[in-house]
């Protein structure tokens, strides 16, 4: 059922349970469709899946599947799911709704990591540091991380922002994203946050004003 179909019979439905009945139904279908794709090492329709299957309950079902999957997906495939990642990275991380379920996914569809310990750097809020639930993309710069925690995004909280180091072991290393793959604007490694060590601040920024949040918004 494409999205379009599911909306027609959305409307077409006459009572709210069997409205939630065809949105289960679809969404059980497209589950099949971007675990299919994934196996075919088809990226278009992995890619169309998944912008259809964002709606509840969202990408963490199929992403269970995927994470369980025993055999891996193409090279091929891989490097195309990473240069969507460069793309589309925050969208999905957004609608699985789960960075342990979708760190687990990209184990299994990114290209894997083979060399030794690397020192990143990110831009997060600082309620994310403390409870340690900071995203999945690292710099290998920390002017990048500087600019992102400078910006409005993570200082529009409570506790401001903040710049944070980290040595990641390998095992922390999902995948490093090689320059060209991302236009060689930054160099960027997937990291699993559960298995870096200590993550240390090493610049904080205070929270905008309302004042300061809507002048940056203008």
């Amino acid at each position: 059922m494409t999205p379009r179909e599911m909306q027609e019979a959305m409307l077409s439905a006459r009572s709210v349970a069997a409205r939630a009945r065809i949105m289960r139904h679809c969404h059980r279908e497209l589950t099949t469709a971007i675990i299919q794709a994934v196996g075919d090492g088809d990226i278009d329709a992995f890619t169309a899946a998944l912008e259809a299957a964002r709606y509840e309950p969202g990408l963490a079902p199929a992403l269970r599947q995927i994470a369980r999957m025993q055999k891996p997906p193409s090279a091929a495939f891989r490097r195309d799911v990473r240069d969507f990642l460069i793309r589309s990275g925050d969208i999905l991380r957004e609608e699985t709704g789960n960075d342990l379920i979708l760190v687990e996914a990209l184990r299994v569809l990114l290209p894997p990591y083979r060399g030794g310990s690397l020192r990143v750097f990110r831009g997060d809020s600082a309620s994310n540091w403390r409870r340690r639930t900071y995203g999945h993309s690292w710099s290998f710069e920390r002017e990048v991380a500087d600019r992102f925690a400078a910006g409005v995004q993570w200082r529009r909280y409570v506790g401001g922002s903040v710049v944070l180091e980290a040595d990641a072991p390998p095992e922390a290393i999902l995948c490093v994203i090689p320059k060209r793959a991302d236009l060689g604007e930054e160099r960027e490694a997937v990291i699993d946050r559960r298995r870096l060590g200590a993550v240390r601040v090493v610049h904080r920024y205070a929270p905008l004003s309302r004042e300061e949040f809507l002048a940056e918004m203008k």
